[in-house]
């Protein structure tokens, strides 16, 4: 069995070959360090995932993880096809993408702890990040969990979403609406590092998602009432949309027809 990993991931035991692709040489002794810390021998490569013919180069791999890697290229469609090209078939990717309509990533983002940024048009965002961060660059793009997951599927990939609510669903759905509770008073006053535009913007997607979570848990609450099953799946769907931080998608390359 051989591993790729680009940019995180882990190092499944009984790997043949485990292989580290990163586009930037500074991260090099960091990964080596986790490689020697897990005991997993590790080969790094500087390799650009945008370059098909530079991954093709390294082979076919059986198992694949890029994980908080896929918002930063600029083509992202590309990305996918280059490594479902590179998968072995019946070969394993898993990813962990960040979701922009996440209550806390709202709040605040993963990457800039900036209110709101999720929300916004890449040039849009741009902007907001350079108000606040001067002379540093903004890399992220959002797609939604549909684009992430039909683009995988016309890359011949199968797809399956790992994520699961759990038992605790009432919690977690409370946690959402008192999140978004919180989201509205600060895009309220959002303060003047923003333009007036980004500020109207955010203030209009902040209400469009609160309103959307909150039409569902009204729904919700009507569901437990007639239909237990039915109510769990439906606050699955919105924790999934609005309280996971991260989607984790396992993909299986398609195997050939013998």
């Amino acid at each position: 069995m051989r591993i790729r990993r680009f940019s995180g991931g882990f190092f499944p035991g009984g790997a043949r070959e485990t292989i580290g692709l990163e586009i930037n040489p500074i991260y090099f002794e960091y990964y080596d360090a986790i490689a020697e810390d897990c005991g997993v021998p590790l080969h790094i490569f500087r390799t650009d995932i945008m370059d098909g013919d530079a991954l093709s180069r390294h082979g076919k791999f059986d198992i694949m993880t890029c994980n908080d890697v896929i918002e930063h290229v600029d083509d992202p469609e590309k990305a996918l096809a280059n490594m479902a090209e590179t998968l072995t078939d019946g070969g394993l990717l898993f990813l962990q993408i960040p979701n922009r309509f996440s209550a806390s990533f709202i709040e605040a983002d993963g990457h800039y702890k900036l209110f709101g940024i999720t929300l916004l048009p890449k040039w849009m965002a741009d902007t907001y990040h350079g108000y606040s961060f001067p002379g540093s660059t903004h890399d992220v793009r959002y797609r939604s969990l549909p684009f992430y997951l039909n683009t995988m599927k016309q890359g011949g990939l199968r797809c399956e979403l790992t994520n699961a609510a759990g038992e605790n669903r009432q919690p977690r759905l409370d946690e959402i609406r008192e999140t978004l509770g919180r989201c509205r008073t600060k895009a309220d006053g959002l303060d003047s590092r923003a333009t007036p535009e980004i500020r109207r913007t955010i203030r209009e997607r902040v209400s469009c998602v609160d309103r959307l979570f909150n039409n569902g848990y009204t729904r919700y609450l009507k569901l437990r009432q007639t239909d237990a099953a039915a109510a769990n799946e439906l606050a699955e769907r919105l924790i999934i949309l609005f309280g996971e931080n991260f989607w984790q998608i396992v993909a299986r390359r398609e195997e050939a027809a013998s």
